[in-house]
């Protein structure tokens, strides 16, 4: 005799079986065309922009180039290194760490767009 419990799993893991068939394959809809539409949908469209099929050239890197973001790479390295000493230290006040942090901050600045503007 199955009890009335075990009977309502059953349909439980049934229904939950085809919550997730027809999650996981989709419902074939009918392709016919409908004859009345309840509510009508505005599709709002933007166009692209048009995309550009030919490449641009990648210009070759020299190795004068490289040991310039070498040696920036390197300085910014040693102002992040500075930085980070300033930040930790107890010995400076507020105001002092404030100061030498914007001087920091700018060389540092500077040093990104001489990094952008190697080729």
């Amino acid at each position: 005799m199955v009890s009335n419990r075990t009977s309502f799993y059953t349909a439980l893991a049934a229904l939950v079986w085809c919550v997730l068939v027809f999650s996981f394959t989709g419902c074939k809809q009918n392709d016919a065309p409908q004859t009345k539409s309840t509510s009508p949908v505005v599709v709002d469209t933007v166009k692209a922009a048009p995309q550009s099929n030919v490449s641009q050239p990648v210009k070759p890197r020299s190795p004068a180039s490289d040991d310039a973001r070498q040696a920036l790479l390197k300085r910014k390295g040693e102002l992040m290194a500075k930085q980070k000493r300033i930040r930790a230290s107890e010995s400076l006040t507020p105001a002092q760490k404030d100061s030498a942090l914007q001087v920091l901050e700018a060389e540092s600045i500077e040093i990104s767009r001489k990094l952008l503007a190697v080729p």
